[in-house]
């Protein structure tokens, strides 16, 4: 599964969650500050919002966007 598009609740979470697997501490800046938001659905939601592409959020980590997804979407 690709997580190409992603809303700003789960590019923020799977960013801090990426850098605390890899550097032990939260993301210092969460979202580059120029980002371009369009309708869409969020690859690790599914829910139908604003989404950007993952690289404004520094490319978090596929297996933190899955174990974010598995999180999210428990309830549906």
């Amino acid at each position: 599964m690709s997580f190409y598009l992603l809303c700003t609740p789960c590019g923020r979470t799977a960013n801090d969650m990426t850098c605390i697997k890899r550097y032990g501490a939260r993301a210092l800046q969460s979202a580059y500050h120029v980002s371009t938001f369009r309708d869409g659905i969020c690859s690790c939601c599914g829910e139908q919002t604003r989404v950007t592409e993952a690289r404004d959020f520094f490319y978090p980590d596929e297996r933190a966007l899955k174990l974010l997804r598995q999180y999210v979407t428990k309830g549906k």
